[in-house]
């Protein structure tokens, strides 16, 4: 809701119709928790933009999720030498996965957003030298 969408299915549709990735996290149950991909710039082919959406129960398994995020944005890496995503202000365990990830924050908070929240944008670079092929 924050980034604009009418609903979270409506937000899903999009991504998934324009992802070139898209990743799966389930608890223990087998339940979703977490939905999480690339969608290309469309101007620019080097840059990715990550997207996350949660569930409710998304704090029942952070802490292994923050563990095991470091490989798929390994993954993300692998395409993009880029990779930006803008997140909701009001998200710290998405800030905090981000910033485990080596994302970086960078220049002033936006807002309102299409949802009248701010937004901020991270950033991560690929670093040629350190790829997981």
């Amino acid at each position: 809701m924050a980034s604009g969408s009418p609903s979270a299915e409506a937000a899903l549709n999009s991504v998934l119709t324009h992802s070139d990735l898209c990743l799966t996290a389930e608890d223990q149950s087998g339940n979703p928790v977490l939905m999480f991909g690339t969608v290309p710039n469309p101007r620019d082919d080097t840059v990715g933009h990550l997207w996350f959406i949660g569930s409710d129960n998304l704090d029942t398994c952070k802490t292994s999720l923050l563990r095991e995020a470091r490989q798929f944005v390994s993954v993300f890496l692998r395409k993009y030498a880029i990779l930006s995503s803008f997140i909701d202000c009001r998200a710290p365990v998405r800030r905090r996965w981000l910033r485990s990830c080596g994302f970086e924050f960078v220049g002033a908070i936006i807002g309102p957003g299409p949802g009248e929240h701010p937004f901020q944008e991270a950033i991560k670079f690929r670093n040629d030298r350190c790829v997981i092929h």
